[in-house]
């Protein structure tokens, strides 16, 4: 391992590419309905270092991701934000189970840039994902997991399932063993109030107050490759020459906390995406005061919303293996959803055949009792 640490070192590598960052959080849109974190705090001081994954000892963090495997992707801008939002949902909630993590497959097929271009591993800003989960829900990675490439904005692309091999276990005959279909009624994440935020102090009461946030910052080449060694001589914070070009921000991370050495190095404690063999098991440090390689000028929020797993953690939904979510409501039935369920059973007909269709009817039945229909529409089961 030394001698591969040392060709690459020796190979005066080009500078590191852009990991996917773009644009500026200063120019996008926010929307600001309910008090910040800045304003929730106001004078009041925050703490001298604090910690997301250690608050009276409980964490309050999500699991580290990677955004290179299984090919190189730059989607930090993905990632950055994704993990921001993931323990910011886990903050809202207590750290209650389940852990939630949004899929970042489904951001990268499906969210737009200013131009309705699909972005995705060519990089992006976190404003365009809150403009897309705002109109669009976002499922998690169970849905359709990471695979690091652009992929078309389809419902199979966002949420899919997919039948067994075993012939024996499928619904009916006219269903292809294997085959996969779009899921359309998972539990979907979406986003209110976004913004954006930039200095230390301000930057400190939006993390205190409500949770990690998204900042860009520049990536020297010796900080993908030569990470220890740089950070040795600095009691494990990056605190390099390299100079705050704002022109230069290539990167996307989340900032979730700060603190400072015993020798008094002020540091802003950060999750990367470059898995967790890199840095300190995924994270690192980095000087904190100086905009160092500007990670104090270009810092964005949003307050997530999770209604639909409210429902479902609180036994208001059950899942199906085909339909995916189905409410359990007390209110009686409309007529309109009746219909709705006898024009879905038509439809189940003419997919599945009749033995399956008897088995939804028996569904149809309970709708008129218990209010079951689907959260959205139902999927094409084609």
């Amino acid at each position: 391992m030394p001698s591969v640490a040392a060709s690459l070192h020796l190979a005066g590598l080009a500078a590191a590419v852009n990991q996917g960052h773009k644009g500026s959080s200063r120019t996008s849109h926010s929307v600001v309905t309910t008090p910040t974190g800045v304003e929730l705090l106001g004078t009041q001081p925050v703490p001298p270092s604090f910690d997301w994954r250690d608050v009276n000892g409980k964490s309050y963090v999500t699991a580290n991701l990677n955004q290179h495997i299984p090919n190189y992707c730059g989607s930090c801008w993905i990632h950055g934000t994704v993990s921001a939002l993931n323990d910011r949902i886990k903050i809202m909630r207590g750290a209650q189970s389940p852990d939630i993590m949004l899929s970042r497959q489904a951001l990268v097929n499906c969210v737009e840039d200013g131009d309705g271009n699909h972005p995705g591993c060519g990089g992006g800003m976190a404003d365009w994902i809150f403009n897309y989960m705002r109109q669009h829900p976002v499922p998690d990675e169970t849905c359709n997991p990471y695979m690091a490439t652009n992929q078309e904005c389809t419902p199979e692309n966002i949420c899919m399932n997919c039948f067994p091999e075993d012939a024996s276990f499928l619904p009916s005959n006219s269903v292809t063993p294997g085959s996969c279909f779009a899921v359309q009624n998972f539990v979907g994440y979406s986003v209110g109030d976004s913004g954006w935020v930039a200095g230390v102090a301000d930057m400190q009461k939006e993390i205190f107050a409500r949770g990690p946030i998204t900042c860009g910052m520049q990536v020297p080449k010796e900080m993908m490759y030569n990470y220890a060694e740089e950070v040795a001589v600095n009691d494990g914070v990056w605190s390099s020459s390299d100079a705050t070009n704002h022109s230069l921000i290539d990167h996307d991370v989340s900032v979730t906390g700060w603190g400072e050495t015993p020798e008094g190095l002020q540091y802003w404690l950060v999750r990367n995406s470059w898995g967790t063999y890199w840095g300190d098991a995924g994270w690192f440090k980095i000087r904190r005061g100086d905009d160092h390689v500007s990670i104090e000028s270009n810092c964005s929020w949003a307050v997530p919303l999770f209604d639909e797993l409210d429902r479902s953690t609180h036994e208001r939904v059950m899942g199906d293996y085909v339909l995916g979510l189905i409410p359990f409501t007390t209110s009686e039935a409309s007529l309109a959803e009746e219909q709705a369920s006898n024009r879905r059973q038509v439809m189940i007909v003419a997919v599945f055949g009749a033995s399956v269709a008897a088995t939804f009817a028996l569904v149809a039945g309970m709708l008129a009792v218990t209010g079951r229909f689907p959260i959205r529409q139902p999927p094409l089961l084609g």
